[in-house]
């Protein structure tokens, strides 16, 4: 689970592991933001001297977008 909060709303993502057109696997995140939905595509990798992250491109999945935002996700502890 992925929680984005904007503005001080909370919104949460569906996630799952998907293959590409090029067989890699990435996270896709989807979210809805004022019945406006987000997509996000993330990175599956690892590196061991940084902190864990997940860094993903969000865009609409119904328009093109030129330059999607950059968003990086951080594990909190509850």
């Amino acid at each position: 689970m992925i929680e984005r909060i904007i503005a001080g709303k909370t919104l949460v993502a569906q996630g799952r592991i998907e293959k590409t057109h090029d067989d890699v696997r990435v996270l896709r995140n989807r979210f809805l933001q004022d019945q406006f939905p987000i997509e996000q595509t993330c990175l599956i990798s690892n590196d061991l001297d940084n902190d864990a992250r997940i860094t993903c491109d969000s865009y609409s999945p119904h328009r093109p977008t030129a330059d999607p935002g950059l968003e990086a996700y951080f594990p909190v502890k509850p």
